[in-house]
């Protein structure tokens, strides 16, 4: 994280993160859906879970239609690919 005060105001203090670390927070996020996404598995019938995505997909898609959002590609289990479980 670097931060910077702004010049002709010393309150102001902008916060940004350097290349490396929007790396490390791309990845990490991930690792947290995935994990999420394994404890609902575990509450889920495959077929409760199969309607889990969908919904899931359909909120994600709902909220990328405001402006200024973008698409983020979603984790393995969300996106027609399969969790570590195994299921879909």
């Amino acid at each position: 994280m670097k931060k910077t005060r702004q010049k002709d105001d010393q309150r102001v203090v902008k916060i940004s993160t350097p290349p490396k670390g929007k790396e490390l927070l791309a990845q990490t996020k991930h690792i947290g859906v995935g994990q999420a996404r394994e404890v609902v598995a575990a509450a889920l019938s495959e077929q409760e879970l199969a309607q889990f995505d969908r919904l899931a997909k359909k909120v994600r898609d709902k909220i990328l239609q405001k402006p200024g959002q973008r698409a983020e590609r979603l984790p393995e289990g969300f996106d027609a690919g399969k969790s570590e479980s195994g299921l879909t």
